[in-house]
């Protein structure tokens, strides 16, 4: 039998620095009490220009890990690609390479999966895998940007909080 997961980008999505965003604890607690798989799909070009360590990455998802722990709301997995626009792998978003490699480590339903992201290619890599798509509205970014990521990339859902985004999955599902 396949799982149900929720794919999530991390930066911009779950954290921005070394805080965790407003609401989601509460989100991924909710999708946890449905035994929804959370699995984060996440970018890190700066392991390859030099800026940070495939260590520090680790890191960071490590103390996301510990702080969710508390709150019954952990991350079942952490796939990272650490290329540039430029090393044309399979696994930078927008394209699905991490996204399938998940769905078939974990053996996820993907007709019923979603991904959450802030930015156009977390929705074109969900799109481009088979699942359903939200963005998740991100504070940093100008109404104008939103808007044309709104406009080219057509996810199927657009959530103000990842709570939003939670709740709109487990009633889409009717869970």
């Amino acid at each position: 039998m396949s799982d149900i997961a929720v794919f999530l980008d991390q930066d911009g999505t779950l954290i921005d620095d070394t805080h965790i965003l407003p609401t989601v604890i509460e989100g991924l607690r909710l999708l946890k009490l449905k035994s929804i798989k959370l699995i984060v799909v996440t970018n890190q070009p700066g392991i390859a220009r030099g800026e940070l360590t495939s260590q520090e990455v680790s890191s960071t998802q490590s103390w996301l890990n510990r702080a969710l722990k508390k709150h019954a709301a952990t991350i079942d997995a952490f796939y990272v690609c650490p290329h540039v626009n430029d090393d044309h792998c399979v696994c930078r978003k927008p394209k699905a390479g991490l996204i399938t490699q998940a769905v078939t480590e974990w053996k996820i339903d993907v007709t019923h999966s979603f991904i959450i992201g802030d930015f156009s290619w977390d929705i074109l890599a969900g799109k481009q895998a088979g699942l359903r798509t939200i963005l998740v509205k991100n504070a940093n970014r100008a109404e104008e940007e939103l808007e044309s990521i709104i406009r080219d990339c057509q996810p199927d859902y657009v959530c103000d909080t990842l709570l939003a985004a939670a709740q709109k999955i487990i009633l889409t599902l009717s869970l």
